[in-house]
């Protein structure tokens, strides 16, 4: 099932979209395995089989999972969110940042905020990076466009 609530600026519509997903830990493996994105992690994971499910590596400016762990029967798998984004569908599973709210042998729900398209800077993001951490438009910038040069153009 989806909860899910966008508030904007002001608390109107239009802005940052906190959502709830849950799903059968069983869907979860399901599409992860049927994706090209994630499936080699998983080749060795039984989708009728209980795993457990745990944050490896998370993004310390959000608290957000950047890496999720899978464990069953001694198999590791270790899925980078945006990756299981992917193989469980953008539009299924929007948050761009989330953390495993619940994780029992049978459901797991993840809940999280953002649009998070994954394409280019988040104006939200960048916003809330300035706003709340003090970082600079240098430090923002470098966050979201990796392997860049800022340079002032006034010095060609």
């Amino acid at each position: 099932g989806r909860e899910c609530v966008a508030e904007g600026p002001r608390g109107g519509l239009g802005g940052r979209r906190s959502t709830t997903e849950e799903m059968k830990k069983e869907e979860l493996i399901k599409k992860s395995k049927g994706s090209s994105h994630t499936k080699k992690q998983l080749e060795s994971f039984e989708v009728n089989k209980n795993y457990t499910l745990s944050s490896v590596e998370e993004n310390e400016l959000f608290g957000s999972v950047k890496t999720l762990g899978l464990e069953q029967s001694g198999a590791i798998a270790e899925l980078n969110f945006v990756k299981l984004r992917s193989a469980l569908g953008w539009s299924n599973f929007p948050a761009y940042h989330f953390k495993i709210e619940k994780n029992d042998a049978e459901l797991v729900s993840f809940k999280g905020n953002g649009w998070g398209h994954h394409v280019g800077l988040s104006q939200w993001g960048a916003m809330m990076m300035a706003k709340k951490y003090n970082k600079t438009y240098r430090e923002i910038v470098e966050h979201y466009y990796t392997d860049i040069e800022i340079e002032n153009l006034a010095d060609f």
